[in-house]
């Protein structure tokens, strides 16, 4: 006989404020031992931010249900997943007044829910979404670019949207050539990414029976955005 385990979350729009130094400050002593037998040379390293973050969340819920079979088939369902009615936002205000720095969509125009569920196929989990999957992440982070490192590139701004739609969409995870990428079972996957600065857009779209897949390169330009290193074509 099989079993079945639930859990459920629904929780309210909030709104949270951190200061980054709270959050990313450190001071740290670092110790080095320079002579077999001496004492060890110790430094003090320190890091420093200003600004604060300003979170506008507007909302989680999600019921989660894992059946497991008498063959040991496993599903996991989750239902009524949503991020709220609106969209969330986070901000960053060094003083001089509040910029957004990211915005996330889901289902925005799917009554901003979706059901997904997850099966065992063979070794791998194939992934099925109701109504479809449409989401979409806005990013301008040059307000932190003068105190974190490594924000250059795509990652300085952009658009990024994922949308898997049709008559019950589905993917199978790992299911590329090599055991890479997905596999579009059902309906179709779209992948895009626009408005970033000094970078050209990306868009990628797969139909039922084909993959994408990320081939193998000795060099990779990392101010490209990751879904320009991906291909599309038939599965092997």
């Amino acid at each position: 006989m099989g079993k079945v385990v639930k859990a459920s979350a629904d929780v309210a729009a909030i709104d949270l404020k951190a200061a980054a130094e709270l959050l990313f400050g450190r001071t740290e002593e670092i110790c080095e031992q320079t002579e077999p037998y001496g004492e060890p040379v110790c430094h003090t390293e320190e890091e420093h931010y200003t600004g604060r973050f300003l979170a506008q969340l507007a909302g989680l819920s999600g019921a989660v249900e894992l059946s497991v079979g008498a063959a040991d088939a496993e599903t996991i369902t989750v239902r009524d997943i949503g991020l709220g009615n609106q969209t969330s936002k986070i901000l960053f205000d060094k003083g001089a007044g509040a910029a957004e720095i990211l915005a996330v969509d889901l289902n925005a125009a799917l009554g901003r829910r979706l059901e997904m569920t997850v099966t065992k196929v063979g070794e791998k989990a194939q992934v099925s979404f109701a109504p479809g999957l449409a989401l979409r992440v806005a990013h301008d982070l040059q307000a932190l670019a003068d105190q974190f490192e490594g924000i250059t590139g795509w990652a300085l701004k952009g658009v990024t949207e994922v949308e898997l739609s049709g008559t019950q969409p589905a993917v199978l995870l790992d299911g590329g050539p090599n055991d890479s990428g997905v596999k579009v079972v059902a309906g179709a996957l779209s992948l895009s990414a626009s408005d970033m600065i000094g970078q050209s857009n990306v868009s990628l779209s797969a139909e039922a029976n084909q993959c994408v897949w990320e081939p193998y390169v000795e060099t990779v330009d990392e101010n490209a955005h990751p879904f320009s290193r991906l291909v599309v074509g038939a599965c092997q």
